[in-house]
């Protein structure tokens, strides 16, 4: 797999008698290289997934024919990179999943799509297990749309935002990025691993997510992809290293940046109004297992260890985007003076 996911995504496999092996991807593409997929192939492999980071997808059609030559499948893990009903992944790939939790693009705060191919019986072999499942009331449902509901309002509002972090931070002394990642986790800790994911989802939810996904309007989506595209192009000529920049079909799904030196980056980028974060609400490294052959993802870890998260999403209007970017290659700007003007003085001692 794709050497950066959501813990969940490694434990699963494992619970399951799988080992998942992490697969290099690259910076400006944030894509795995489909010869170090197959080198890392051998007669024990199951299956390939590929994950779409950061909104970032790309053609596994390569990936798909190393897959059919080993006789393995393959699994798209397109959860971040949603981008309308029309679009339903790779027509080769075994299976495609789709996620519509609390912070994705078009979320039904909770629930998720898998659409399996050419492979009826492990469909209904998938429908008779599913149907096992214990039913999750809409009782639930409504009282985790209220719950989600306040972090969504406070981080697509911009007058909201500063007013609630203010409350939040000044007044009650709590870190309102914990809060808020605790309040919008897809997969909350509790006891029973595995028994948080077989549920069946509730009524009311499957009808919230047919009522987006029918007045999904594309082209307005579009309209707000390119402004963040527009931004990005700005950041990247700014001097601001943004991962998956030259990805062709990029979608936008949390907006990270690299620094040379994260958390200074984040105290400038904060002083300067910007609600930046250090880390994302559940992405992780993957990591190689312990006591196998297979390499340490050095390079992935080597940007992923410097991300920042901007405040930069599709409900931001354009305007407050290009305002914002200016704010963001000015403190970057602002950091490599800092770092400068030590390493100078360092020099000189």
């Amino acid at each position: 797999m794709t050497a950066i996911n959501i813990p969940e995504m490694v434990k699963i496999p494992r619970y399951h008698g799988l080992i998942p092996v992490p697969v290099e991807i690259s910076f400006n593409e944030l894509k795995p290289n489909v010869a170090d997929i197959e080198a890392k192939i051998t007669p024990k492999t199951k299956c390939i997934m590929v994950s779409y980071l950061y909104g970032c997808e790309y053609d596994i059609t390569e990936i798909i024919k190393v897959a059919k030559k080993h006789n393995i499948f393959v699994i798209e893990d397109a959860a971040e990179s949603f981008h309308g009903p029309q679009h339903t992944g790779h027509p080769d790939a075994d299976l495609s999943m789709y996620s519509f939790g609390t912070i994705k693009i078009l979320t039904a705060y909770g629930g998720s799509m898998t659409i399996v191919r050419n492979n009826d019986a492990l469909y209904r072999k998938m429908q008779q297990i599913q149907e096992t499942y214990p039913k999750v009331g809409d009782k639930l449902f409504w009282k985790k749309s209220l719950k989600n509901a306040v972090p969504l309002i406070a981080l697509n509002s911009h007058f909201v935002n500063r007013a609630v972090r203010y409350i939040i931070n000044e007044k009650l002394g709590i870190d309102h990025r914990e809060l808020v990642v605790s309040l919008i986790r897809g997969f909350p800790d509790e006891p029973g691993f595995l028994g948080k994911f077989r549920k069946q989802v509730p009524v009311a939810m499957l009808v919230m997510l047919l009522i987006r996904l029918k007045a999904f309007n594309s082209k307005d989506f579009e309209n707000k992809t390119q402004n963040l595209r527009d931004a990005m192009n700005n950041l990247v000529k700014g001097g601001v290293k943004v991962p998956g920049s030259e990805a062709k079909d990029r979608h936008f799904w949390l907006y990270p940046i690299t620094t040379p030196d994260k958390d200074e980056a984040f105290n400038i980028l904060q002083a300067r109004g910007l609600d930046v974060y250090k880390r994302s609400t559940q992405l992780r490294l993957v990591e190689s297992p312990v006591g196998s052959k297979y390499e340490f993802p050095e390079k992935t870890n080597d940007f992923f260890d410097r991300l920042l998260y901007l405040p930069l999403h599709h409900e931001v209007p354009r305007e407050d985007l290009m305002a914002m970017t200016k704010e963001i290659i000015d403190g970057i700007k602002e950091l490599n003076t800092v770092k400068a003007s030590k390493m100078n003085r360092q020099s000189k001692l």
